[in-house]
C-alpha cells in the first residue's frame, strides 16, 4: 500500500512534453537537412557556372575578330574558329601537288586540346613576308587535307600536314613565297555555342562543332541546368561601347544564370530550384602577330 507511481495525470504530461520536445528535434534536423541540400546544390551551381565561364573566357582570347574568327554574334549564340592545338614549322613548305603544300611540324611544339586531325580541322599558318615591317603579316587560311609522320630536317620528329591554302589567302603560291621555318601554324573548327532547350525542357549553354567539310555536329549540353534565358553575350569594341559589327568585337560580356539539378524545399516549405549567376567578360587577343 505505500508504493508509489505515475498518476494518469502525471504520465499524460511528461507523454506531451515528450512529443514537444521530439517534434521540435525533428524540426531542428529537418531544417539542417533542407539547408545543407540547399547548399549543396548551390555550390553544384557555382562550379558549374565558374567551369564554363572559365572554358568561353579561354576560347575567346583565342580569337581575332578583325581577322574573321567570329561568325555568327547574337544575343543567345556565338559562333566562331576554335582554336584546338598550335604547332611551329621545323622546314619552309614544301609544294604538293598542284594546289596543296607540305607543312612539317615539330611533334615536341605541338599544344593545344588534341593534336591534328585531317578530318576535323582547317589551319591558320603565320606569313610573315618581310621580317621587318609588320604590314604584311596575314596568317594563311587552309583545309588541312592529309596527315602523316615525318621527320625535321634536322632529324627530329614531325607530323606532316598537306594543306591547301583558299584561293582568298593567295593559294599554293602564298604560302610558299611568304611562309618560313619557325613560322606558328593554328588548327581549328568551328564551333557554336547558344542557349539550347533539351528533351527534358531544361535549358542549357549547348554546343556543337563542324568538321572540316562543314557537317556539324548534334547539339550538346555543356552547362547547365540554366534559366530560360541563362546565357546572354554583350559585343564590345575597343571604346567598351556595343557593337553589332563582327570584325569590331575587342571583348565580350557573358552572362549565365545557373539552376541546380533537382528541386530543393526552402524552409518555408516552398519547393523550386536553387539558383546563382556569373557575370564575365573576355578580351579578344585581335593581334594579328599571334
Amino acid at each position: 500500500m505505500s508504493a508509489r507511481g505515475f498518476t494518469l495525470v502525471e504520465l499524460i504530461v511528461a507523454l506531451t512534453l515528450g512529443a514537444l520536445v521530439a517534434a521540435g528535434a525533428y524540426r531542428a534536423i529537418v531544417g539542417t537537412q533542407r539547408v545543407t541540400q540547399a547548399g549543396a546544390q548551390k555550390v553544384d551551381i557555382q562550379q558549374n557556372l565558374r567551369a564554363g565561364a572559365t572554358y568561353m573566357t579561354s576560347v575567346l582570347r583565342e580569337l581575332d575578330a578583325t581577322d574573321g574568327d567570329i561568325n555568327v554574334a547574337t544575343a543567345t549564340r556565338l559562333r566562331f574558329r576554335s582554336m584546338r592545338w598550335v604547332g611551329v614549322l621545323c622546314d619552309a613548305p614544301a609544294k604538293k601537288g598542284a594546289t596543296s603544300v607540305v607543312l612539317t611540324i615539330r611533334s615536341g611544339s605541338v599544344f593545344g586540346l588534341r593534336a591534328p586531325s585531317a578530318v576535323e580541322d582547317s589551319s591558320l599558318v603565320f606569313a610573315d613576308g618581310d621580317p621587318g615591317t609588320r604590314a604584311d603579316d596575314v596568317w594563311l587560311i587552309g583545309a588541312v587535307t592529309g596527315q602523316s609522320g615525318g621527320v625535321c630536317s634536322d632529324g627530329s620528329a614531325a607530323s606532316d600536314l598537306t594543306v591547301e591554302i583558299t584561293g582568298a589567302s593567295g593559294g599554293q603560291a602564298a604560302a610558299l613565297a611568304t611562309v618560313t621555318a619557325g613560322a606558328p601554324v593554328r588548327g581549328f573548327q568551328a564551333e557554336d555555342l547558344s542557349l539550347f532547350q533539351a528533351a527534358d525542357s531544361r535549358w542549357w549553354m549547348g554546343q556543337r562543332t563542324a568538321n572540316r567539310s562543314g557537317s556539324w555536329t548534334a547539339v550538346r549540353p555543356l552547362v547547365g541546368p540554366l534559366s530560360a534565358t541563362g546565357l546572354a553575350f554583350t559585343y564590345h569594341d575597343t571604346t567598351s561601347a556595343v557593337t553589332g559589327v563582327l570584325t569590331a568585337i575587342a571583348s565580350v560580356s557573358i552572362i549565365m544564370r545557373g539552376e541546380s539539378e533537382r528541386l530543393v524545399r526552402g524552409l518555408g516549405g516552398s519547393v523550386d530550384y536553387a539558383r546563382d549567376s556569373i557575370i564575365t567578360r573576355a578580351a579578344l587577343r585581335n593581334n594579328a602577330r599571334f
